[in-house]
């Protein structure tokens, strides 16, 4: 994870929405995901991006990851396997074999097609029993790996990993200016704090 915070790991249209760090993150478990889907011959893959996540256009909220042609997507994660590896490539992209699975999974973000708000979300995962963790910073539910993110894409960007997701919410009128302030400005630097503690514990 460290290794994906590199300056030049992800290329500039990927990095300007996200940490490399996150990327790598949700690649994973994407991945994972897809890969229980063809074993199991589940036909689609939910994912939970909000709104503002949604990079480019609405062809992201319904697609099939093997449209991408495969050595295109494994010439993608060639920075980093040259950093770390090549078992990279097995947590972050299909093998070809399973890139060639017919009929492949759809991967759906629901939430541009269902509605978004973030108050709801919150009142029925609590009935269900969760209570939001005292360890994460402004921007994250249940992950303390996203501040390490967030620190380390300051220091290479310049910006904040989060501000153009921000700044869509507001524009979508799901999440006011101040709170999307309060989230990027962080006031309290606890994602400093947690990003310190995080970086210790991956080099332990």
């Amino acid at each position: 994870f460290l290794q994906s915070s590199a300056p030049e790991v992800y290329p500039t249209h990927l990095t300007q929405f996200g940490s490399g760090i996150c990327i790598s993150c949700i690649r994973i478990v994407t991945n994972m995901c897809l890969r229980v889907a063809i074993e199991k011959g589940i036909p689609m893959v939910m994912l939970g991006n909000s709104p503002g996540q949604l990079i480019q256009s609405e062809n992201e909220i319904i697609f099939q990851d093997n449209k991408i042609p495969y050595e295109l997507r494994r010439n993608l994660f060639k920075p980093l396997a040259e950093r770390v590896g090549d078992e990279v490539y097995t947590y972050l992209m299909l093998d070809k074999d399973e890139y060639r699975t017919t009929p492949f999974p759809y991967t759906i973000n629901a939430f541009p097609i269902i509605g978004y708000q973030e108050d709801e979300i919150y009142r029925t995962i609590r009935e269900l029993g969760w209570t939001k963790p005292e360890d994460v910073d402004p921007n994250s539910t249940n992950c303390r790996l996203n501040s390490l993110g967030i620190v380390k894409h300051k220091q290479v960007h310049r910006f904040h990993p989060y501000d153009f997701e921000m700044s869509l919410l507001v524009r979508q009128g799901i999440i006011t200016r101040e709170e999307a302030l309060k989230r990027v400005e962080d006031p309290e630097e606890k994602a400093l704090r947690l990003a310190e503690q995080v970086e210790e514990q991956l080099l332990s």
